[in-house]
């Protein structure tokens, strides 16, 4: 087991840091747009149900 960012701790744990929050965006807008679609669909299906 070799520590790679031992010579630039800072640089790896900046990089880090912007992988992660690039990935937690990404994540965050997958998830809203699945909330949105499920909405919408469900909204769909109960206006054709009631209409």
């Amino acid at each position: 087991m070799t520590d790679e960012g031992s010579a630039m701790p800072e640089m790896t744990n900046a990089r880090d840091r912007n992988r992660r929050d690039n990935r937690l965006m990404l994540l965050v807008t997958l998830s809203a747009a699945v909330v949105i679609a499920v909405v919408l669909y469900f909204a769909g299906a109960f206006m054709k149900s009631t209409g």
